[in-house]
């Protein structure tokens, strides 16, 4: 799953120290089993958050963190006996500054991946305010194996499976069609490289790589109009999805 990817080993660190900060007093509160059921459920909504809204996963834990923090403030207000005074100091101000700069920054700097973080806080805020509204299913020592939260889990994976099975095939053909549309370059077979990159543009109109060959061929054929439609469609998709990470 892609929030078990990293792009880097700072980008790495960086989800490490957030999930450090944040994730074992998310644990403590409502134990294990629990917290990977909020953590895997958020981080599945981040990544489903992704193919909704950009149509291409990123990859990085910041949607599975946002998800522990949505957790966190959503326990500061519903628990029936009220955040210590520990607990407060940790879910008021620094908890919200967190999210807020971590929001803010997805939005201002380009190649992040901020619907993974708007998906993921929510969809923890959502899991961890259902257990929290029913205690009998937040203490493993009492409850043991799971009821309903494991109904949720389940859930959550069948949609995330049934998302995920729609959508790989179709990137894979588009992948497909361009390397096709590439060889076919290479071979001075401009024709079916126009097929081929129309097919995978038809496919997949949020890669930017059959806009900017489908400009290159139009070009090259004297069509100006369409060529230069082409590459501002290649400058656009550069410009909003570079390689996303969360």
């Amino acid at each position: 799953m892609p929030m078990f990817l990293h792009l880097s080993l700072v980008h790495l660190l960086l989800n490490l120290c957030a999930l450090c900060l944040f994730g074992p007093e998310l644990e403590r509160l409502c134990g294990c089993g629990p917290f990977a059921l909020i953590y895997v459920s958020a981080g599945t909504a981040g990544s489903l958050g992704s193919m909704l809204m950009l149509r291409q996963i990123g990859a990085g834990a910041s949607g599975a963190v946002l998800g522990i923090c949505g957790a966190l403030l959503v326990a500061r207000y519903v628990r029936p006996s009220g955040p210590s005074e520990r607990e407060y100091a940790l879910f008021g101000r620094p908890l919200i500054l967190t999210v807020s700069i971590t929001l803010a920054f997805g939005w201002i700097v380009p190649g992040i991946d901020n619907w993974a973080h708007v998906f993921g806080l929510l969809a923890g805020a959502a899991v961890g305010w259902y257990l929290c509204r029913n205690r009998q299913h937040a203490d493993e020592s009492r409850t043991g194996l799971l009821g309903s939260p494991l109904i949720i889990a389940l859930t959550t994976v069948c949609l995330a499976t049934s998302a995920t099975i729609n959508r790989y095939p179709v990137l894979r053909r588009a992948s497909a069609l361009i390397q096709a549309g590439d060889y076919s370059l290479a071979r001075g077979d401009r024709a079916q490289a126009l097929s081929d990159f129309r097919e995978a543009e038809r496919l997949e109109p949020a890669d930017y790589r059959p806009h900017l060959q489908l400009s290159s061929i139009y070009s090259a054929r004297g069509e100006a109009r369409q060529a230069r439609e082409e590459y501002e469609w290649t400058v656009r998709l550069n410009d909003e999805h570079p390689d996303l990470t969360h």
